[in-house]
């Protein structure tokens, strides 16, 4: 009886342990499109806050029009946006940013260890250029 259930117990363990490292080898697979669409994401933001900028410095330039929200609330943002790109930064491999191609197997552990802060890091970018977008928009019309 007491035989059985260590093997149970074992089984179980086995179970467990193959589940984890079906996760992992998961995370390895889909590291090197986690990083592509990581990228995208960076050149859109590097766009739209090129734009931002832009439009900033013309009705700086154009003082005579009253403050816009963009004018007023856009550095702020913009500085919290650069914050994020900056810790993103440092979660990148090293040879990410400096465009040499990095191993599968070294992207695959990377993101796995960076995944959670990553993710959250995204987010918050996610959230900060949707309200400079916002203010884009409403600065346009």
């Amino acid at each position: 009886m007491e035989v059985s259930l260590g093997v149970i117990a074992l089984t179980g363990q086995i179970v467990n342990t193959s589940l984890r490292l079906k996760r992992v080898i998961d995370s390895f697979n889909s590291a090197e499109d986690a990083f592509v669409n990581l990228r995208f994401k960076l050149e859109c933001t590097a766009q739209t806050c090129g734009a931002a900028r832009q439009i900033i410095e013309d009705e700086e330039e154009s003082s005579d029009a009253p403050p816009s929200l963009l004018r007023k609330q856009g550095p702020v943002l913009l500085a919290e946006i650069d914050k994020s790109l900056r810790k993103l930064e440092e979660l990148l491999p090293k040879s990410d940013i400096k465009g040499k191609k990095p191993r599968r197997a070294r992207q695959g552990i990377h993101s796995f260890l960076k995944s959670d802060t990553m993710a959250t890091l995204s987010r918050h970018l996610d959230e900060e250029v949707f309200l400079l977008t916002t203010m884009l928009t409403l600065t346009v019309w």
